[in-house]
């Protein structure tokens, strides 16, 4: 982790010799930081591709390249969980991707040395090359760097909004979703059938494994996910009957928000035949009551989006709102913004008059007494 570095913020270097061990890092660290675009303890990470591209990295060379790159290739925003770096632009990241296409022993390295799995996804969704040795020994590394990675952390963050989305963005770490790294295997081995016969079996298993977890509805931190994973199965034509069952499970165990009801919609779409007839009927009255008591409780409605997505949603499951309700809803909604908006906007206008008091005049006149003070204990 960077955190703490004084010598991480020091001034620039102003005379550095760019021996070649240098120049080899700096390459790898720019390559790593647009891999994973946004992330945090860069440099524990970053000797795992800088070994495997044969590089070794002693004393404070690492930092000191790093400190090169800080301003032009990277952004080091320094923050009490430690450093975060990212790349300094967009185009940087694209610029990468292109050399890496026509830098095969780079694009190895980065694979065989990639500590997260983000990385990989970068990777095969940037390109992916022509059929020849190039694409042959990429795949095989990139099937051992997915089941290698499939497990771990993500290193990325992100802006999220606690509670309402009034409330200050935080930044907090970007959780892993499984279903997501399972959907992109699939379209991997979409894009690259020549994995499939290294990854097909191994997939098929961590799917399982995955529905299976959906039993406890705690264990599922976005419903979803699971959808997407169903979907991703029906248009790859794969076995998808089973994950469509169990995730029809997890959503009908607490229909509680929009959000769940529109998955649930999504999931009928997708597998129509999980949803017999007479439990579909079922369900609409169940979104009758679960509409009217959203409206009742129009309070806890963040934005008149929702109130659009509500309606939206009934018109999607053929239920009928009462639109005097919805009106008179999407009216208090909208106010309750407004309110709030002038609110805040008074609050960044007080901020921006408040001066602090000038406290100059005594300050003068206090050091001019200390000083008198001082004159005469000296004369005395």
């Amino acid at each position: 982790m960077l955190a703490g570095d004084d010598e991480l913020r020091s001034p620039p270097f102003r005379h550095v010799i760019y021996r070649v061990p240098l120049l080899e890092l700096l390459r790898r660290l720019i390559i790593w930081v647009a891999a994973v675009v946004f992330c945090q303890s860069l440099q524990a990470n970053g000797d795992l591709f800088c070994a495997a591209a044969g590089v070794r990295v002693r004393g404070r060379l690492f930092r000191r390249s790093l400190k090169v790159l800080e301003d032009t290739f990277a952004t080091i925003s320094p923050d009490q969980r430690g450093s975060f770096v990212e790349p300094e632009n967009p185009s940087i990241v694209d610029f990468i991707a292109a050399w890496l296409e026509q830098s095969p022993d780079e694009t190895i390295a980065l694979c065989n040395g990639a500590a997260f799995f983000a990385q990989i996804e970068w990777l095969a969704q940037s390109f992916l090359p022509e059929p020849g040795p190039f694409r042959t020994d990429l795949g095989a590394q990139l099937a051992a760097a997915v089941k290698r990675l499939f497990g771990g952390r993500d290193p990325r963050w992100e802006l999220v909004h606690v509670g309402s989305i009034h409330t200050p963005a935080l930044l907090s770490r970007t959780e892993s979703e499984p279903c997501s790294r399972l959907n992109f295997v699939m379209r991997l081995i979409g894009a690259m059938p020549e994995l499939a016969e290294e990854l097909e079996d191994w997939l098929v298993e961590r799917i399982e494994e995955q529905i299976a977890t959906w039993k406890d509805p705690c264990a599922v931190r976005n419903v979803g996910e699971p959808v997407a994973l169903v979907r991703e199965l029906s248009e790859t034509g794969r076995e998808s009957r089973p994950a469509a069952e169990r995730a029809k499970e997890l959503l009908l165990d607490r229909v509680g928000s929009v959000y769940r009801w529109e998955q649930l919609l999504a999931l009928r779409e997708v597998e129509p035949d999980v949803f017999p007839l007479s439990e579909w009927v079922n369900l609409q009255d169940r979104f009758q009551s679960f509409a009217s008591d959203f409206t009742n409780a129009h309070d806890d409605i963040d934005d008149v989006g929702e109130v659009d997505g509500l309606v939206a949603l009934g018109e999607r499951m053929g239920v009928d709102l009462e639109p005097m309700d919805i009106e008179f809803v999407r009216d208090e909604v909208s106010g309750r913004i407004a309110d709030i908006e002038d609110h805040l906007e008074q609050q960044q206008k007080e901020d921006r008059d408040f001066r602090p008091p000038d406290r100059s005049r005594d300050d003068a006149s206090e050091i001019a007494a200390l000083f008198g003070r001082l004159a005469g204990s000296h004369q005395g």
